[in-house]
């Protein structure tokens, strides 16, 4: 009994995995807040020059890059070009 429990735990844990990198923009915009200083970091982001954005599993990089690169797609009068690159499985 207690072996089906644990597997039914297991089963249900898998049911629902979101990540930022699976949902489109509508989903991603209703899904997320913005975080107090989210426009400073998209702003800086947004300029010229390499960035390297480094964290923990889940703190948010996917989520602001593509916040980042929508925005950015949406300004006809932006200069930088948006790429977005993941290399999950």
């Amino acid at each position: 009994m207690i072996d089906n429990t644990l597997n039914l735990f297991a089963e249900e844990e898998n049911l629902f995995t979101e990540q930022a990198e699976y949902i489109d923009e509508t989903a991603l915009l209703k899904w997320t807040i913005e975080q107090p200083d989210e426009n400073t970091i998209i702003r800086k982001l947004s300029q010229g020059g390499a960035k390297l954005i480094t964290g923990p599993r889940g703190c948010g990089k996917t989520t602001l890059m593509l916040k980042t690169f929508h925005k950015l797609r949406a300004n006809s009068k932006a200069v930088s070009l948006p790429i977005y690159v993941n290399y999950c499985n």
